[in-house]
């Protein structure tokens, strides 16, 4: 938080003053709000923060992204990685946009629900319906089709308890492939063209 950034900005120690922190006074409410609005934030930002803040950025591709874009139109599988806010999401829209244009239908995964259900509304907001793409956890996604298939041994609902939930999700991964297999079989059109994981790290936690 700004909190602690600033704490340790007053607690660095400086060599012009022998090694130690310059001498510091408890800030008032009212200088602590005047030092936040200098600095210009509050806190850390959330995903739809971070999101909007990454497309107002940047509305045009960079020479760099365009080569990256032209890459994947040559590879049908390819990894990107880059730091926060060098626009790995955008390239996520951009490349979903390309694919719907060729008439494929998109899934776009993330791990966290909520960056999902940030990347379904801009979708949206774009003119993009559940028919072109789908934007979702992959976990929901899973449950959906476990559900969908009707795998036995598996709840149909998710539970309520922290412990079972856990079990639930377990269960849910790993009667995955056997629900794809089942809907396939019975020729069920909820199958996607194409796949593009956003922020693919948090699956390797």
């Amino acid at each position: 938080t700004l909190e602690r950034k600033v704490k340790k900005i007053l607690e660095t120690k400086e060599e012009s003053h022998g090694g130690k922190p310059f001498p510091n006074e408890v800030l008032s409410d009212e200088d602590y709000n005047r030092l936040t609005s200098f600095l210009g934030c509050f806190d850390e930002p959330t995903w739809p923060e971070l999101w909007e803040m990454e497309s107002s950025a940047r509305l045009q591709p960079t020479a760099f992204q365009e080569m990256l874009m032209e890459s994947i139109t040559r590879n049908p599988r390819i990894q990107i990685e880059g730091v926060a806010g060098s626009g790995k999401s955008l390239l996520v829209l951009w490349e979903t946009r390309r694919l719907i244009a060729e008439g494929k239908r998109v899934a776009v995964l993330c791990f966290n629900d909520l960056l999902a259900e940030q990347l379904q509304k801009n979708f949206k907001k774009d003119g993009l319906d559940d028919s072109q793409v789908v934007a979702a956890s992959f976990h929901k996604l899973a449950c959906k089709y476990v559900r969908n298939a009707k795998i036995e041994g598996v709840p149909r609902h998710e539970p309520e308890d922290p412990a079972a939930k856990t079990e639930y999700y377990k269960a849910v991964v790993a009667s995955f492939p056997a629900a794809i297999k089942a809907l396939r079989e019975k020729k069920k059109k909820q199958f996607f063209d194409a796949i593009v994981i956003d922020e693919g790290q948090d699956f390797e936690n």
